[in-house]
């Protein structure tokens, strides 16, 4: 700073001597010199300098030592993001200041105030896949974001591993761009890149029990009970998995191991079809009772007397609108609607012995009516408590319902 005093003051007694023939000049010089060299003195003393500030697309962004400084770090710029961004870049315009060193701009500084300046330049990552520059995201936890994506395919509960399958880059840096992603606008790119995980698996898988059955003809068809509670096995098996993108591609089995072996069950199934006594069989057969429906007709015995749930019957199923047959003569002692039989007919045929007929769907009879042998007393249905169209038929002795099965010939 003295040495330019110095210099600017010779200059100035240069100048005086062009003028020799005007003394008062020469003073007047001499006078001004004298304080700037005293000004300049000062301002080297305190620290100051002469600056320049820049002004960059209308406002102030550094201050700096020469206009050198500027153009040096634009042209660094203009390197580094290539010949696209050199006209992104706005000429400056300079002011000369009085400043502190200490205040003057970096170069690194004037960089970061250019860029910021810049709309078509952003501190961003690029997200590069296989050497191919794919996107620009702006948020700078983008590679948190990648490794979080990797992990969330590592099977929990095993040792496993997960990687990408493409070679995955990211760099942080200013870039020339004018398209830049925000982490929730790339999710889909994010989410299409392929992860693969290799994990070593152990799992549990249940061994079914197998079911024994045991038939007795202690007990009417239709019965069952299970004696003896099944139990399921365990086993342990240990994979190597590879996964694509969670799907399974390949496993090979390490090991495979019964810890716990499945017990039977045992099922007890009934196989008679009544349990008359032969005296009560024989006295059946002699009732001449004959069969409530159709045979030749569409028909199944859905239930037997007793079965495991005390029924105290004989289901016949067939299809609704079957026609219903009064299984020997007899008066009609009732025929109406009755709670869960629906619609229901009782028929007395002497000697103690009647017959009932319920769920039907339409009646034929009314009571006090006198039927025959076969006649059409009702038509099958589903009324009252039934799950399906069928025939509830009963036989009473004496007012106490008894299988009917020997009666209408299903016992044999």
């Amino acid at each position: 700073m003295l040495e330019l005093a110095k210099n600017l003051l010779e200059n100035l007694k240069g100048l005086a001597k062009d003028f020799l023939s005007n003394k008062r000049l020469i003073k007047v010089v001499s006078f001004v010199a004298a304080g700037l060299t005293a000004f300049l003195v000062c301002i080297a003393s305190s620290g100051a300098t002469i600056g320049y500030d820049v002004n960059y697309n209308g406002q102030v962004i550094a201050t700096v030592k020469n206009k050198q400084v500027f153009t040096s770090v634009s042209n660094s710029i203009k390197k580094r993001l290539g010949k696209k961004s050199k006209g992104e870049i706005a000429a400056p315009s300079f002011k000369a200041v009085v400043t502190l060193k200490s205040k003057l701009s970096s170069k690194n500084e004037v960089k970061k105030a250019i860029i910021d300046n810049t709309d078509t330049i952003a501190y961003t990552s690029l997200l590069r896949i296989n050497g191919e520059n794919i996107a620009y995201i702006s948020n700078g936890d983008l590679e948190k974001h990648l490794e979080e994506y990797k992990n969330s395919f590592n099977i929990k509960g095993s040792k496993s591993v997960s990687t990408f399958v493409d070679d995955i880059e990211v760099i942080t840096d200013y870039f020339f761009t004018d398209n830049v992603y925000t982490i929730e606008e790339a999710k889909d790119i994010i989410s299409s890149i392929k992860v693969q995980t290799k994990a070593t698996v152990t799992s549990e898988k249940e061994i079914a029990f197998s079911t024994n059955v045991q038939y007795t003809s202690a007990q009417m068809l239709g019965y069952s009970k299970i004696t003896k509670v099944g139990k399921v096995g365990k086993r342990v098996t240990t994979e190597d998995i590879i996964y694509l993108n969670g799907k399974v591609v390949s496993r090979v089995q390490k090991s495979s191991k019964v810890t716990r072996n499945p017990v039977s069950q045992i099922k007890l199934v009934g196989t008679a079809k009544s349990q008359a006594s032969a005296a009560q069989r024989a006295e059946a057969y002699a009732s001449g009772f004959i069969f409530p429906i159709d045979k030749n007709s569409s028909w199944m015995v859905s239930s037997y007397w007793g079965d495991g749930r005390n029924h105290k019957a004989v289901d016949l199923a067939c299809p609704r609108g079957t026609k219903i047959y009064a299984v020997a003569k007899g008066t009609v002692t009732f025929a109406g609607y009755k709670s869960d039989y629906g619609y229901f007919v009782i028929i007395d045929h002497g000697n103690g012995l009647s017959t009932a007929y319920a769920h039907a769907s339409v009646l034929g009879v009314k009571t006090g009516d006198r039927v025959t042998a076969g006649e059409t007393i009702a038509l099958v249905g589903s009324t009252g408590y039934s799950t399906g169209n069928h025939l509830h038929f009963e036989v009473q002795k004496n007012g106490v319902r008894i299988d009917p099965a020997p009666y209408i010939g299903l016992d044999r």
